[in-house]
């Protein structure tokens, strides 16, 4: 007679489940790894999102209506990024379909808002059109974001990208977000 067959979904004393395998793995890598994994996988974000330009990354709350999204901002020459951190899901909008950027101090953080437009018909056929810009053209973001030293940085980047290729306020009729 031999050892006791054991069942599938069990596991050996001596062996731990994969998931604990993992959760293991990960507290021994420590936080500067974790912070380079969360690096790394912001960058499959915004290169998946066709961007291969230098970019720079803050992490803040991204507002919904009944609670915040743990989010990270990205600046890069082309675009602004906003990602989900845990779902991964994210939003681009380059700087010449960027309507607006706005940003206001609530005490040491950072509110900054953002509407692009998201139609299909050509920005500056749009833009020419007499009407209204309509809500499903437009994706609105707020995020909250806090002291850190890449914030600034990250801030400075999209008022740049703004002035060189955003869309002037003069040109459309979208007001101030926050």
């Amino acid at each position: 007679m031999g050892a006791p067959q054991r069942q599938p979904w069990t596991a050996s004393v001596a062996t731990p489940a994969p998931h604990l395998l993992r959760r293991s793995r990960a507290a021994a890598l420590g936080v500067a790894d974790s912070a380079r994994r969360g690096s790394l996988v912001v960058r499959e974000v915004v290169r998946a999102n066709g961007d291969n330009s230098l970019f720079t990354a803050t992490k803040g709350a991204l507002i919904r209506p009944v609670q915040g999204v743990a989010a990270v901002l990205v600046s890069s020459e082309l675009a602004v990024h906003i990602i989900e951190h845990h779902s991964r899901r994210s939003a681009v909008c380059s700087y010449n379909r960027l309507l607006r950027f706005d940003t206001a101090e609530v005490d040491d953080d950072i509110f900054a808002a953002f509407s692009c437009y998201m139609g299909t018909t050509p920005v500056a056929e749009r833009l020419q059109a007499p009407d209204a810009f309509m809500p499903v053209e437009l994706g609105n973001y707020v995020l909250r974001l806090p002291p850190t030293t890449e914030r600034d940085r990250v801030l400075a980047t999209i008022a740049a990208g703004v002035a060189r290729h955003g869309i002037p306020e003069e040109t459309h009729n979208i007001k101030r977000l926050i």
